[in-house]
């Protein structure tokens, strides 16, 4: 198994839509990359 972790600077302005963005983006991995089983946002 890999495991893969990100940290993502955000200005607090654009938060909201960077994690709508970044929702959308996760559960199109999750359906369409054979090995994707999990994105966690925090």
């Amino acid at each position: 198994m890999i495991v893969r972790i990100s940290e993502i600077e955000v200005y607090p302005k654009y938060l909201d839509e960077y994690l709508e963005y970044a929702k959308e983006v996760a559960k199109i991995s999750i359906e369409k990359e054979k090995d994707v089983v999990s994105i966690i946002l925090w």
